[in-house]
C-alpha cells in the first residue's frame, strides 16, 4: 500500500482519507495547546491556508507555532500550570547544586584560584541554555579578573558578595518560577501576534487573554493586600490595599504627579526661556506585525506586514532604549543639557512607540532633531571640512554607512521615523500637547476617545496597563530634573514642623565642627571636609525650609529651582536621599531602606514609624477592637474587607457596601 505524501512537501497532494486525517491530528494537536481565548482564531487561520490548497505553508506556520508555544531550553509548555513549573524549578535548582559543588570542589584542586568565577561562569551558561538572562554581568567580571589585583579589599569583597548573591538567585526555585511564569504570557501575548489577533479591527494593543489575564492578576493582587494588614509602634493600623491607594500606585495619583511635574518643567522653561518639542520615534517595519491599508472609497483593512521578522514587543522597546541611549550620549558629548519627559505606548498592533517632550536652549532647535534623525534612521551625517585649495566644503564622510538595524532607507524612514513638533505657546503650552498621552496610558480621565483604538478612552487605558504588565515596558520616565524620591521624602513633611529645622542645623552644626577638629591630623580627611565646607556654605535652614514648603504646596517648578535649576546632574544636588543599611536580603546582600533626606550637616528623617505586616486572621485574634479610636477605624477597614469578601463569593454584600463602593 503507497503511502500518503507528505504534509511537507512542496507539490500539492492529493486529499486522500489518510491525507486528510493526518493533518487534521496535526493541526489540532498544536492548537489545543493554545489558550482557549486563541483556538478559533488558529483554527480558522490554518483551515483557510489549508483549504486553498497551500498545504506547505500552512503545515511550516503550524509547525512555527508549535515552536513558539514551547519553552525549548525549560522544556515546558507555555500552557504549562504554575505547580508544573514550580516542581521544574525546585528539580531543575537542586540539580544545579549538586553540579556546582562538584564542579568548586574539583576546581580548588586547581592553582587558578578563580574557583568562583569559574562558578559564575559555568552558572550563567546553564541559565543561558534555557533562554534566560544571568543576573550579573560578565563583562564587569571579566574586567574584574584582569584588574583585581589593583582593587582594594573593600571592593574585592563587595563584588564576591555580588557574586554569591547572583549565584544564590539561580539557585532560588522562586527566581525560576517568577521567570518562567514571564516568560510564558509573553510567549502566548506573542502567539496571539503572530495569528493577527492584535490590531484595530479586533483586539487593540493585546489580546483579549491578555487584557483577562491582567485583569484577574489585579483581582488577585487586590485580595491579597486586603488580607493584610500593617500595623505600626503606635497601633495605628491599615490594610495593605489602602495604604495603596494612598501612594502612587493609585492611578488618580499617579496621574496627577505626573501632570504636576510637567506642569513644574514648563513653568522652568518659561522662566529660563527654553524652547520645546515633542519627538516621536516609531520603530522600522520589521517589528510592526499589522500593515494598514488605505484605498480610495473603501475603509481601511488591516492585513499582515511581510517585513515582519517574528520580532516582539519586547524587541521593538529594546530597540528604542538603545536609540535612545545614543541619541541621549551624542547630546552630552555636544554639551546640550535637555529635561523632559518619556513616554512609551503602543500602537494597535502592539508594537511600541515613544513620545518625548523635551525642553532646551532655543539655540539647540535645529540640532537636537538631527541628532534623532542622525540615529533613529542610523544614517551618519556627513562631516564637512575646509578645502584651502578648491575654496570650498567637502564631504570627509559618506552617509551611506551607517547602522543597519535600522533601516534608515527602507519606504518612509524619513517621514515616519522620527516625528517633530516645535510646541508654539500661542497654539497651547506643552503640558496640552502631552496630556492626553498621560492620561490616555493611565485612566483615560478627560480623554473621550482613544482615536488609535476607535473605543473609549477609559477601555483603552485597560489594554495600555495590560499591554505593559504584559511585555514589562516602563511607561513613564523623566528627563533630567531632580530627583523624585526627594520630592517625595520632603512632601511627607508638614510645613508646619519646620521650625524644628534651626536647632536640628545647630546641633548638626556643632556636631559637623568638632569632625572637623579631630581630623585636622590626616590631610585626606580635612581635605574632604574643606570640600564638604565649600559645598555647605551655600546650605542653608531657610533654603530647606523652602524646599520643604514648595513640595508640601506641590509646586515642582519652585522645587526644580531650588535644587539647583532642571540640568544640574543628580550627585550635584543639594539633597540626597539618606539611605540606611537594614539587614541582608534573603540572597545575602545589603539591604538598604529610605529613612529620609541629607542635606549638608542636616540628616532629616522622614519616617517616623516602624511597620510589621500580619494576615487579616492572625490580626483579628489578637486585636482589641474596641480600645481605641483608631482601632475602630481599624474595624471599619476589616468590616469593608469581610463585605467585599462575601459579595465576591454571591452572598450579594449589603446595601451599606454597595453604597460604600458606589
Amino acid at each position: 500500500m503507497n503511502a500518503p505524501l507528505s504534509v511537507f512537501s512542496g507539490t500539492r497532494p492529493k486529499h486522500t482519507p489518510q491525507f486528510l486525517d493526518m493533518n487534521i491530528k496535526f493541526r489540532d494537536g498544536i492548537i489545543h495547546r493554545l489558550p482557549h481565548m486563541l483556538r478559533e482564531d488558529a483554527s480558522k487561520r490554518y483551515q483557510r491556508l489549508f483549504d486553498g490548497g497551500d498545504h506547505f505553508t500552512a503545515n511550516t506556520e503550524l509547525r512555527h507555532l508549535r515552536d513558539s508555544l514551547q519553552l525549548k531550553g525549560v522544556g515546558l509548555s507555555t500552557m504549562a500550570p504554575r505547580e508544573s513549573v514550580q516542581d521544574y524549578a525546585e528539580a531543575l535548582t537542586k540539580q544545579l547544586s549538586r553540579e556546582l559543588a562538584g564542579r568548586v570542589w574539583y576546581d580548588q584542586r586547581s592553582t587558578t584560584g578563580n574557583n568562583a568565577a569559574d562558578a559564575v561562569f559555568w552558572l550563567a551558561g546553564e541559565v543561558s541554555k534555557r533562554g534566560f538572562e544571568f543576573p550579573f554581568d560578565l563583562d564587569e567580571l571579566s574586567k574584574y579578573l584582569r584588574v583585581k589585583d589593583d582593587l582594594d579589599a573593600e571592593t574585592i569583597s563587595q563584588f564576591k558578595n555580588a557574586m554569591a548573591a547572583a549565584m544564590a538567585r539561580v539557585l532560588d526555585p522562586v527566581w525560576w518560577v517568577r521567570r518562567i511564569v514571564k516568560e510564558q504570557r509573553r510567549r502566548i501575548e506573542n502567539v496571539a501576534r503572530q495569528l493577527e489577533v492584535v490590531h484595530r479591527g479586533r483586539s487593540p494593543y493585546v489580546s483579549q487573554w491578555a487584557l483577562s489575564e491582567h485583569q484577574s492578576q489585579k483581582t488577585r493582587n487586590r485580595r491579597i493586600l486586603e488580607n493584610l494588614v500593617a500595623e505600626n509602634q503606635e497601633g495605628h493600623a491599615f490594610t495593605l490595599q489602602e495604604l495603596s491607594d494612598l501612594s502612587v500606585s493609585n492611578p488618580e495619583l499617579r496621574r496627577n504627579e505626573l501632570m504636576a511635574r510637567l506642569d513644574g518643567f514648563q513653568s522652568v522653561a518659561d522662566e529660563l526661556g527654553d524652547a520645546a518639542a515633542l519627538f516621536t520615534i516609531s520603530t522600522p517595519s520589521r517589528f510592526h506585525r499589522i500593515k494598514t491599508v488605505k484605498l480610495p472609497g473603501r475603509k481601511p483593512f488591516y492585513k499582515a506586514n511581510p517585513k515582519w521578522t517574528d520580532a516582539t514587543v519586547k524587541d521593538g522597546q529594546k530597540w528604542l532604549v538603545e536609540i535612545w541611549a545614543k541619541i541621549r550620549s551624542s547630546l552630552e558629548r555636544k554639551g546640550v543639557r535637555v529635561y523632559g519627559f518619556r513616554i512609551a505606548e503602543p500602537h494597535h498592533d502592539g508594537t511600541p512607540h515613544w513620545h518625548i517632550l523635551l525642553f532646551f536652549a532655543p539655540k539647540y532647535s535645529r540640532l537636537i532633531p538631527v541628532i534623532f534623525r542622525q540615529y533613529a534612521r542610523g544614517i551618519a551625517r556627513p562631516k564637512y571640512k575646509w578645502s584651502k585649495a578648491q575654496g570650498q566644503h567637502y564631504a570627509h564622510a559618506s552617509t551611506i554607512h551607517g547602522d543597519p538595524t535600522c533601516n534608515g532607507y527602507e519606504p518612509g524612514a524619513e517621514k515616519h521615523r522620527v516625528d517633530v513638533v516645535y510646541i508654539d505657546k500661542s497654539q497651547g503650552s506643552a503640558v496640552s500637547y502631552l496630556a492626553k498621552y498621560i492620561s490616555k496610558n493611565i485612566d483615560g480621565y478627560g480623554v473621550d476617545y482613544d482615536h488609535e483604538t476607535h473605543q473609549s478612552a477609559s477601555s483603552s487605558a485597560q489594554r495600555v496597563a495590560a499591554w505593559a504588565s504584559v511585555h514589562g515596558i516602563r511607561q513613564f520616565q523623566q528627563v533630567g530634573g531632580p530627583s523624585v524620591g526627594v520630592w517625595r521624602e520632603l512632601r511627607r513633611i508638614d510645613s508646619d514642623a519646620c521650625e524644628e529645622l534651626d536647632e536640628l542645623a545647630a546641633s548638626a552644626e556643632r556636631a559637623w565642627q568638632d569632625s572637623f577638629k579631630a581630623a585636622q591630623g590626616g590631610f585626606d580627611q580635612l581635605a574632604e571636609f574643606k570640600r564638604l565646607f565649600f559645598k555647605r556654605e551655600n546650605m542653608t535652614v531657610q533654603t530647606l525650609k523652602a524646599l520643604i514648603s514648595a513640595a508640601d504646596a506641590g509646586l515642582w517648578s519652585a522645587f526644580v529651582q531650588i535644587m539647583g535649576g532642571p540640568v544640574m546632574r543628580r550627585k550635584d544636588r543639594p539633597v540626597q536621599l539618606d539611605k540606611q543599611q537594614d539587614g541582608e536580603t534573603v540572597y545575602g546582600e545589603a539591604k538598604h531602606i529610605i529613612k529620609g533626606i541629607v542635606y549638608g550637616a542636616v540628616n532629616l528623617a522622614t519616617r517616623l514609624h516602624t511597620w510589621s505586616v500580619t494576615r487579616m486572621d492572625r490580626f483579628l485574634e489578637v486585636a482589641d477592637l474596641s480600645r481605641s479610636s483608631v482601632n475602630n477605624c481599624t474595624r471599619e477597614a476589616i468590616e469593608r474587607w469581610q463585605l467585599r469578601d462575601d459579595f465576591e463569593r454571591g452572598a450579594g454584600g449589603s446595601g451599606e457596601y454597595q453604597y460604600a463602593e458606589g
